[in-house]
């Protein structure tokens, strides 16, 4: 289960409601994205996932020494199959979040670590297709209330 942590830059100065309400929607927005599109890159044969099979841990910063909108920390299980092709993985990310939230800057910091897992809680079940087009497609279904992506 990919753990991701999520760093949003924040405008200190600005502590309007409609600001701090504004970055606590992008931040819902983004678990609701990052629980089908982390998944669909890090499934392998050897690391099956499925859509919300992620511990989601969100984080506001000051913009200072960032130079994205967010930056993804990921760590998931260290398997052969997902390590040939981490950078691959990791801008197949960039492009289905940069996809769904247009005007957005995102960079992706993917690692492969070996760690153990223990957990009550269980991956939710999934019989339906991982790839990161069906991936994106029921994120853009759930952030936008059922509609449907529009051809690009």
């Amino acid at each position: 289960m990919p753990l991701v942590r999520a760093y949003v830059a924040i405008d200190p100065m600005d502590t309007s409601l409609k600001y701090l309400k504004s970055v606590d929607a992008l931040i819902g927005k983004l678990f609701c994205a990052c629980r089908e599109i982390v998944p669909a890159a890090f499934n392998s044969p050897q690391g099956q996932l499925t859509p919300g099979s992620i511990e989601f841990i969100p984080q506001t910063t000051p913009g200072q020494g960032m130079n994205v909108d967010v930056l993804l920390d990921i760590e998931a299980f260290d398997y052969n199959d997902r390590a040939a092709n981490i950078d691959d993985r990791a801008e197949d990310i960039r492009e289905a979040l940069c996809d769904l939230f247009l005007g957005q800057s995102f960079a992706i910091w993917a690692k492969l670590v070996k760690a153990g897992w223990a957990s009550d809680g269980t991956d939710p079940s999934f019989s339906g297709d991982m790839s990161m087009e069906a991936a994106i497609n029921r994120a853009y279904q759930a952030l936008w209330f059922g509609e449907s992506r529009p051809k690009r």
